[in-house]
């Protein structure tokens, strides 16, 4: 899609977003606020600048009786059926009573897995627990992480990459030409960094 297009993804869903939720204009952007009885949620919209060039979505949810967030996402405004997919799961997971985890931790048959998200950043940190929920469990399964930049390079070096639900829209182009070796990370999983959920999934790719 233009890059131009795709620039009013941001400005057509904050109207959108302002029939449901208190708006609140900031600084190079605009914050959305719903309330539960015991959660808060929070959706800002960046406005693309002279170092971004797209605008960025950022969803969140806290517990009211705590500070970290109990679910976190952010991706580039790219593809608008992606965004919206991504706000539902917020608003399912904002209004849900809980939500439950994986108790049992699957067993792997891969040694390497590489998690894969635009920058590298997002995919780095959520690697890193990932590989120590591995250890924890005493699964010989080596987890690295990576821009999609550098896809040859992770595809080179790994038996599967996993795609943050940030560039879900990747997904199509990436089994086209590489086939099963490319995987997607379930929204709600990633954003409450549901590690039993994800190796489930790595078992049954």
């Amino acid at each position: 899609m233009n890059t131009e297009i795709q620039r009013l993804n941001g400005p057509i869903l904050a109207r959108w977003l302002s029939r449901y939720y208190e708006m609140k204009p900031f600084r190079g952007g605009t914050e959305f606020v719903a309330e539960t009885d015991s959660r808060s949620g929070v959706i800002k919209i960046y406005d693309a600048d002279q170092y971004i060039s797209m605008d960025i979505m950022e969803l969140i949810v806290y517990e009211k009786t705590g500070d970290y967030p109990l679910y976190y996402l952010h991706f580039e405004l790219r593809s608008m059926r992606n965004a919206i997919e991504n706000i539902q799961d917020f608003r399912d997971y904002l209004y849900e009573r809980s939500y439950q985890t994986l108790d049992e931790t699957p067993q792997i048959k891969i040694k390497n897995i590489a998690i894969c998200c635009s920058s590298g950043w997002t995919s780095t940190h959520f690697a890193k627990q990932l590989q120590r929920h591995l250890q924890q469990n005493q699964l010989p399964v080596k987890v690295s992480a990576g821009s999609y930049h550098g896809i040859e390079k992770l595809v080179q070096e790994n038996e599967l990459i996993l795609l943050a639900p940030q560039i879900a829209y990747l997904l199509p182009e990436l089994q086209k030409k590489y086939g099963d070796k490319f995987g997607l990370i379930n929204t709600r999983d990633f954003a409450t960094q549901n590690y039993s959920a994800v190796l489930k999934q790595v078992q049954s790719h």
